[in-house]
């Protein structure tokens, strides 16, 4: 369904009759957006304009919905819905950003190790960096509270690297 949804146009064919009928996808998003598909768009006199997209560009994907959208000037014939769309699709894309927030260099938390022949603790590593799509104004450090969970609040030896200790 992705697919077709994102087919600017499409050559239908009858072996039948040998007739060819083109089909064209109006959206006016379709070629300013790789990786968008519209799913549906459209309007009626009791909903307003509406539109569901999908977009995957291989890094991020999300759907966008827009409902309800209605103008009191009746100039505006343009679907409304598309263009909350684009104002909406460009804030995801270009207001926001994939930011380290916790390094797999940094330590989450250090634990003590039962049957060690020390008291020293040890620390506990992500496999690799934790990232997240964030708005370009959020400072992970200081505006983002790091929960995690641990399986055991101590570990036992024996004890190698890479085991598994909490999610």
């Amino acid at each position: 369904y992705i697919k077709i949804a994102s087919t600017k146009t499409h050559q239908l064919s009858s072996l039948a009759t040998c007739e060819f009928n083109k089909i064209t996808n109006r959206s006016t998003l379709m070629g300013d957006y790789k990786g968008l598909a519209n799913l549906n768009v459209g309007s009626s006199a009791d909903g307003g304009d509406a539109a569901v997209s999908y977009y995957d560009n291989g890094r991020v994907s999300f759907i966008c919905i827009v409902m309800d959208a209605v103008s009191n000037d009746p100039k505006i014939t343009d679907n409304l819905a598309e263009k909350y769309t684009k104002e909406l699709l460009d804030h995801a894309l270009y207001d926001n950003s994939f930011k380290t927030v916790i390094n797999k260099k940094q330590a989450v938390t250090y634990l003590p190790v039962k049957y060690s022949l020390s008291d020293e603790k040890v620390g506990i590593y992500l496999k690799e960096d934790l990232k997240v799509y964030l708005p370009d104004d959020v400072v992970p450090e200081e505006d983002l509270d790091i929960n995690y969970y641990l399986l055991s609040n101590e570990l036992s030896a024996p004890l190698k690297s890479g085991d598994k200790v909490g999610v």
